[in-house]
């Protein structure tokens, strides 16, 4: 029996003991010294950090349950293509030139409804993405307070979350946000202001 290489080892934050994290079966435990992994009595107290040759297979179960399951649906809702930035790495700069039209609300809101409907769904979970997708704050707010009336009054969980610049996002935005259900927004910061500013600029150049 050979040590799982899903196991991730690290310092803990006293630098006296280790964390050991097993990503496939989501375990984690603390050790005093990384010896203790390689005793016999340690791999047979501690079975799910080592593997006894079905890694493979459990790892090809998890893929073939979120390939195939129909319990959750999740969906990646692009707002627009549209941006208030001009990040130095953004792989959209290609694609922005080209016109993929106007979002239809009404269309997207009845889309993932039948959806739901058709498959049976327990678990709706949808993530506004761009573009900057706060551009498109109304809509946001309008797919989002029609989506969370449906799961509520149909009993099906839901999950909506953004991923934003955090530009257009103010306090009052925010509640606005909160009440239409949505309860993770992503923001990426890279770095200092200074090496922000840098690769993360408005398209008018300012930081």
């Amino acid at each position: 029996m050979k040590m799982s290489k899903y196991n991730i080892i690290t310092e803990a934050i006293n630098k006296h003991d280790f964390i050991v994290y097993n990503i496939l079966n989501k375990r984690l435990i603390r050790i005093p010294n990384k010896g203790l992994i390689n005793q016999q009595w340690f791999k047979e107290k501690y079975m799910d950090f080592f593997d006894d040759g079905s890694e493979n297979i459990k790892k090809r179960y998890l893929f073939d349950s979120m390939k195939y399951q129909t319990t959750r649906l999740n969906i990646t809702l692009m707002m627009t293509m549209s941006c208030n930035f001009r990040c130095i790495y953004c792989f959209e700069n290609d694609v922005r030139m080209h016109d993929f039209g106007v979002l239809d609300t009404e269309f997207v809101i009845n889309w993932i409804i039948n959806m739901l409907k058709k498959y049976k769904i327990k678990q709706l979970d949808l993530c506004f993405h761009g573009g900057e997708p706060l551009l498109e704050f109304d809509k946001i707010v309008l797919i989002a307070n029609n989506l969370k009336k449906y799961c509520i009054i149909n009993n099906l969980s839901y999950l909506f979350t953004i991923v934003s610049n955090g530009f257009l996002l103010t306090n009052n935005r925010s509640s606005v946000l909160k009440r239409a259900g949505i309860s993770i927004i992503q923001i990426t910061l890279d770095g200092s202001k200074e090496a922000h500013d840098k690769r993360r600029f408005l398209k008018n150049g300012l930081g």
